[in-house]
């Protein structure tokens, strides 16, 4: 069924075909030439008659105005799946769920077979509004590992959970902090920039806010700490990283860091630089090694941003974009980060982003976003995912569009077959006849089939029989905990 857009739309054309048709009949029964007709027509009908044909023309270039395959209607809708963890016997999902019609937001993990069928749900809401559950990760002790953030709206994180499951999916330990909140116009707050989870360590990265008011062209200095704890929230490293601003600017300059990876023997941490949250100035790429002793530092003027590092042979695979633009590289690097070799990666659009990478044996895995444009159109940015898989040793790819809106944000690979997390855009496809069009946020777990790519793609969680929201709480009751506790 399509949507009303489209019917109008549809409609539209069709009185337009038949208008043309007409017109036509009436030229050859008045032995009257194209061009004088044109002539007797008003600039108003001239220029109808010119979009409408421009639009029909722009038909074979618009890659999303159609779904491939009938319309999905996602089980948990409201929902959104931020992260994914292989098991032996299935994959665990977290992200958010919507509670009803409410404004209400709890964090969600969810275990499902390899075959797509759920295994468990838990639902857990923090004291105030918004909570969401944003990582995943395995414990030496074989529980899951879970980062939440809840705080008063959608994007807030006022407040940091550390939740431990067992394989039941029932907590066993739970750890609470409150984050430090920026003081307006003072230059002495510590703010909490970002916190990660990995396979091995917690890492909270955290800095001194740096402003210059006054504008005095002073050498200045801002002070990144990077604290590396264990599973148990036990530190374990702390360093302070001196950042000292090669740049003088007329705006106050800010600061960002983040874990970009972890690798066998290395620690990744990107630190950006830039004037009233917009124009760029530095950014910076921290090389340590696991007890956080610095190796190298990095400097990249020309809006250069690493997004992913991985090791191979001794060598570097990174994938980096420039600054505020969609569109993304990716190149074999040496130890010292000099380039051996690099590519652009292009799909049928030229917006594209980069998620994550998988590398299986010598074949790497890009997972990202393709855009229908540049830059946001209202509240959203069109978008379908991409599987890009390249041969390292032949450097030979093949590029997949996902379509239907499914976006592959994070992903795991069992038996040479991709299961992946995602939001759900269902309004990538201008003619879209998805139940859902209206409303494009759903949390998506797919099924992709490495070996044959034009297969069907397999969306796992479905809607079944009799199942909604209220069926979620009836079977997994919200856990709901005070922070004051």
């Amino acid at each position: 069924m399509f949507s009303t857009l489209g019917l109008i739309i549809g409609l539209v054309i069709y009185t337009v075909l038949i208008g043309l048709v007409l017109v036509i009949k009436y030229i050859q029964e008045s032995n009257t030439s194209l061009m004088v007709f044109l002539r007797k027509t008003s600039i108003m009908s001239k220029l109808v008659i010119v979009i409408i044909l421009t639009y029909m023309l722009s038909f074979p270039f618009q890659y999303y105005y159609l779904s491939k395959q009938e319309p999905i209607i996602l089980n948990f809708n409201g929902s959104s799946y931020n992260d994914i963890l292989k098991v032996d016997d299935g994959v665990i999902v977290v992200g958010k769920q919507d509670i009803g019609e409410s404004h209400i937001s709890v964090g969600t993990i969810r275990k499902y077979s390899f075959d797509g069928e759920l295994v468990w749900e838990k639902l857990y809401k923090g004291k105030h509004n918004k909570t969401r559950f944003d990582q995943i990760v395995m414990t030496r002790d074989e529980n899951y590992l879970v980062l939440a953030n809840e705080g008063y709206y959608i994007y807030d994180k006022r407040f940091t959970h550390f939740i431990t499951y067992n394989k039941n999916g029932e907590i066993i330990n739970r750890d609470m902090i409150q984050k430090p909140q920026p003081i307006k116009n003072s230059s002495d707050t510590v703010v909490t920039l970002n916190e990660s989870l990995t396979n091995q360590s917690i890492y909270r990265l955290e800095f001194m806010r740096y402003s210059d008011d006054e504008n005095d062209g002073d050498d200045e200095t801002s002070y990144i700490t990077i604290k590396q704890s264990n599973h148990h929230n036990e530190l374990s490293n702390q360093y302070e990283y001196t950042f000292k601003h090669d740049f003088d600017s007329a705006y106050i300059q800010m600061m960002d860091a983040w874990l970009i990876s972890e690798t066998n023997d290395r620690i990744f941490i990107g630190v950006l630089n830039t004037a009233a949250r917009k124009n760029f100035l530095q950014f910076r790429l921290l090389e340590f090694d696991h007890n956080l002793t610095l190796i190298n530092e990095y400097k990249y003027n020309d809006k250069k941003i690493i997004t992913d590092v991985k090791t191979i042979d001794f060598n570097y695979l990174i994938t980096w974009k420039p600054y505020k633009e969609k569109k993304a590289y990716f190149g074999l690097y040496d130890n010292d980060m000099n380039k051996l070799w690099e590519e652009q990666i292009k799909g049928k659009t030229p917006h594209i982003t980069v998620n994550q990478l998988l590398i299986e044996d010598d074949t790497l895995y890009v997972l990202g976003h393709e855009y229908v444009n540049a830059t946001e159109v209202g509240f959203t940015n069109d978008f379908s995912g991409y599987v890009m898989d390249y041969d390292l040793k032949r450097r030979k790819s093949s590029y997949h569009n996902i379509g239907d809106g499914i976006g592959l944000e994070n992903g795991v690979i069992e038996d040479n077959k991709l299961y992946s997390v995602g939001l759900f855009n269902n309004n990538a496809f201008f003619l879209s006849n998805c139940k859902y069009k209206d409303d494009p946020y759903k949390g998506v777990l797919s099924l992709i089939d490495l070996l044959n790519y034009k297969k069907e793609i397999n969306v796992l969680n479905v809607e079944k029989e009799e199942s909604s929201i209220e069926d979620a709480e009836r079977y997994s009751p919200v856990i709901e905990y005070d922070f004051k506790k």
